[in-house]
């Protein structure tokens, strides 16, 4: 009989940790971006006579196509996922990771997304643009 820890169940595997991880810099990007494009926000919304700046079009247009990509991976991701179950390729053990895996693979474009607007609207602002 092999001796386990007491609290093993309660340390968290490298899995969660790196969904974690994830979690933080998406978390650390979106704030960094959002501060940068507040104001030019509220300017370009405040005001319906003024010209909407190409950085907003940019937020707006970058948030449908994401939308859009996040979603078609989802629908490929459950589709599949329906076909394993309907084949008996899935036990429910493995169910919930499964569904952890869609979540995974559909919210990565919008980490990506938004820790590469981080970098660029970062490196903007540090060249005083």
């Amino acid at each position: 009989m092999s001796a386990k820890h007491p609290f093993s169940k309660h340390i968290p595997s490298p899995l969660t940790n790196k969904r974690l991880a994830d979690a933080t810099e998406t978390a650390q990007a979106t704030a960094m971006t959002i501060a940068i494009r507040w104001p030019e926000f509220v300017y370009d919304t405040m005001d319906p006579t003024h010209k909407m700046s190409a950085e907003t079009r940019r937020a707006f247009t970058e948030k449908a196509a994401v939308a859009m990509e996040a979603g078609l991976v989802a629908t490929q991701a459950w589709q599949r996922l329906w076909i394993d179950m309907a084949f008996g390729r899935v036990q429910a053990k493995e169910l919930p990771q499964k569904i952890m895996h869609i979540a995974d693979t559909s919210s990565a474009p919008a980490r990506r997304r938004v820790k590469a607007n981080a970098r660029r609207l970062t490196a903007q602002r540090l060249k005083g643009k």
